[in-house]
C-alpha cells in the first residue's frame, strides 16, 4: 500500500472515532436542554401576569388560557429540536457509514484477490458518487491505484517504448480498466489537484465516456484507446488544449492518428 493511500486511510479511521468531538456536543446540548427547562418553567408560571391577568385583571380561565399557550409553543418547540437532533443523527450516521466503506475499500485495494480489488474500486466510486467530502480522497486514491499497477509509457533511459524490447500488457488489467472508468465517470466537482496520468502505459484503455479534461495526460501511451477523452468535446482535448492523445502519439513515434 502506497503512503497516499495508507494516509487516507489513517485519515478515514480518525473520522470514525472523534470522542473529544462527541462528548463536547454532548455537553453543549444538556446545557442548552437545562436552560430551555428554566425558561419554560419560568414562563409557564409568570406569563398570566406578563399578560396582565393576575388578580382582578382576568379570571382563572384566561389564566389556564395563557399557560395553556406556554404549553403548545413548549410543544413545538420539543418537536423542532426532535427533528434537529433526528436529522443530525442521520447526518453523522450517514457520514459514518461513508467513512467505514472508505476505510474498507483502501483495505480491499491492497488485496491479492482481484475481486476484492474490483469490489474497492466500485465502492470509492459510490463513495465519490454518495459523499463530496470524500470525493478529493478517492480520486486519489483511485490515481495511486492505477499509477502503481500500470508501467510506465517510457523506458529507463527515458525514450518511448514503442518499438523498444520490453513486455507491456496488450491492455489495462480487469481491476486497473475499473479504476479509470470510475475516474471518468466521477461526479463533476471543483477538485483540488489536477488527475496525473502522465508517462503511463494506458493501450487499449476503454474511456467511452470518460471525463478527462484537465486531467495530465502528458507522455501517456493512449495507443488503440476506445472513446473521448475530452468528455465529450470531439475537438476541445483536454482542459482546453489540443488533443492529448495525438500529442501522446507523436511523442512515442506512432504518427499523428489513432489507431
Amino acid at each position: 500500500m502506497s503512503d497516499r493511500m495508507r494516509r487516507l486511510r489513517r485519515r478515514g479511521q480518525y473520522e470514525l472515532a472523534r470522542p473529544g468531538a462527541r462528548v463536547i456536543g454532548v455537553v453543549l446540548a444538556g446545557a442548552g436542554l437545562a436552560v430551555l427547562a428554566v425558561v419554560y418553567a419560568v414562563a409557564l408560571w409568570k406569563m398570566p401576569a406578563w399578560m396582565g391577568l393576575e388578580g382582578k385583571g382576568g379570571d382563572a380561565k384566561d389564566r389556564h388560557n395563557a399557560r395553556l399557550l406556554v404549553v403548545s409553543a413548549g410543544g413545538a418547540v420539543v418537536v423542532a429540536i426532535s427533528l434537529l437532533y433526528t436529522a443530525r443523527n442521520y447526518r453523522l450516521s450517514h457520514r459514518g457509514q461513508v467513512t467505514d466503506r472508505f476505510t474498507k475499500a483502501l483495505e480491499r485495494l491492497s488485496s491479492d484477490d482481484i475481486d476484492a480489488r474490483l469490489g474497492g474500486i466500485y465502492t470509492l466510486a459510490h463513495v465519490a458518487k454518495d459523499s463530496r467530502p470524500h470525493h478529493d480522497d478517492v480520486v486519489e486514491v483511485l490515481e495511486a491505484f492505477v499509477r502503481r499497477r500500470v508501467p510506465t509509457a517510457r523506458c529507463d533511459d527515458g525514450q518511448p517504448t514503442l518499438g523498444r524490447p520490453r513486455r507491456l500488457p496488450v491492455r489495462p488489467e480487469v481491476d486497473v480498466q475499473a479504476a479509470l472508468t470510475a475516474l471518468g465517470t466521477r461526479p463533476h466537482r471543483p477538485e483540488r489537484r489536477r488527475l496525473d496520468l502522465s508517462n503511463l502505459h494506458l493501450a487499449q484503455a476503454r474511456l467511452q465516456g470518460a471525463n478527462l479534461r484537465g486531467a495530465a495526460l502528458e507522455g501517456a501511451d493512449l495507443r488503440g484507446y476506445q472513446g473521448n477523452v475530452g468528455g465529450g468535446d470531439p475537438g476541445g482535448g483536454v482542459g482546453g488544449r489540443a488533443d492529448p492523445v495525438l500529442a501522446v502519439l507523436a511523442v512515442n513515434g506512432a504518427g499523428a492518428g489513432r489507431r
